[in-house]
Formats: C-alpha cells, sequence, structure tokens
C-alpha cells in the first residue's frame, strides 16, 4: 500500500510539482489549498505525512500545525513545512508549533524525497 502525503499549498502550480513528484516517486496524494481545507479534509483521510507552506489565506501553516496537533492522534503524523523562510526565530516558532522540520524553496526534487523517507523511515 503506498504511503499517503498532504499538500497543503495556496499556490496551485506548486501543488501541481509537488503532486508530480509524490506521484511519480509511489505516493497517494491529497492536495489542499489552506489549513482550513486540509482540517476538513482530514476528518476523511489520514496521511503518513504532510508537506504545509506557511503563508497562506484563511488558515496559514503554522495555526494549521497548532490546530492539527491538538488532536492526540495526529501527534505522530510528521509534519514538515515548505517554505521560503530560513530564519532561526522562524524555525523555533514552527518546530514550537508541532512540525518536524522544513525544506527551503526552491527544493530540487531529490532533496525532497530523500528527506521524506528519512522523516518516514523513523516513522515506520
Amino acid at each position: 500500500m503506498p504511503k499517503r502525503v498532504m499538500i497543503i499549498n495556496d499556490s496551485g502550480s506548486v501543488r501541481k510539482v509537488l503532486m508530480s513528484v509524490l506521484q511519480d516517486a509511489g505516493f497517494e496524494v491529497l492536495e489542499s489549498e489552506d489549513g482550513q481545507d486540509a482540517i476538513e479534509k482530514l476528518a476523511e483521510w489520514t496521511p503518513d505525512l504532510i508537506l504545509c507552506d506557511i503563508f497562506m489565506p484563511r488558515m496559514n501553516g503554522i495555526k494549521f500545525v497548532e490546530e492539527f496537533r491538538k488532536e492526540p492522534s495526529n501527534r505522530k503524523i510528521p509534519v514538515l513545512m515548505l517554505t521560503t523562510e530560513d530564519r532561526e526565530d522562524r524555525k523555533l516558532e514552527l518546530m514550537e508549533a508541532g512540525a518536524n522540520g522544513w525544506i527551503t524553496k526552491p527544493f530540487r526534487p531529490d532533496q525532497l524525497l530523500a528527506v521524506i523517507s528519512k522523516i518516514l523511515s523513523k516513522n515506520a
């Protein structure tokens, strides 16, 4: 059974690229346009990992992680932030919210897949 990844990003073009890379690598993928959309979809779909942007309308990535982590059963699902941010204070804020790590944009597909593989193998 393929591993499941949810993409949360308000950019349709970024979601399309991520979906292509992940599906080509054998993942089952569901996309969401912002944190609020993701919360609604997660009521019916459980991923093995979440890739989340920070800056989005309605519910940003930090607020999404905080809300997602309130449910005890969600605490084991890794959340990787995909962002242009690389400031140390922002990284600390992400970790305090409950993120497991981050990938800085722009990213290379092989780099993204390596990080995802490493995170999923830790959670196996």
